[in-house]
């Protein structure tokens, strides 16, 4: 789940972009070949009116220049589409991960403070039990060396 839900709607919207672009250069080529076709079929019609034989126009390697003149923006578009996707996806997962490190430092931080709270009122209790044992030891015996704690720190 992503928090960034205005980078993941820009990211859908290039997608949805991506896809269109795939639609408009498929139609235009399918226009294209429509408009070739026709132009064939008249150009042939105008052989039979003039007694010429029909050309097969199949066999005939074709070059479309206009074709590609005008795909070839659409195709740099989609492109262009293409890599801003690619570097979009990888700019949200490195927000995610950023987004994950800070929650996790938060809840280290958190879990060190807890820590910290729970030590120090177990240490002061230890140093009180630590007099209240030292005088004990003291009032049993009066040449005691305790001097209030059990240990030399």
């Amino acid at each position: 789940m992503r928090k960034w839900s205005s980078i993941s709607v820009y990211a859908s919207r290039k997608i949805i972009l991506i896809k269109t672009t795939d639609k408009d250069i498929a139609k235009t080529a399918l226009l294209a070949k429509g408009f070739r076709e026709a132009g064939q079929t008249v150009a042939n019609a105008f052989r039979t009116f003039a007694d010429k034989p029909e050309v097969d126009y199949s066999q005939k390697e074709q070059k479309h220049p206009i074709t590609k003149a005008v795909l070839a923006p659409m195709k740099a578009v989609k492109k262009m589409l293409v890599l801003m996707e690619i570097h979009l996806d990888a700019s949200i997962d490195k927000l995610d991960n950023l987004a994950m490190d800070v929650q996790l430092d938060k809840e280290k931080h958190m879990e060190n403070a807890k820590a910290q709270k729970q030590t120090e009122p177990e240490r002061a209790e230890a140093e009180r039990f630590c007099v209240l044992f030292c005088s004990f030891i003291a009032i049993k015996n009066k040449d005691s060396m305790c001097k209030g704690r059990l240990w030399n720190s």
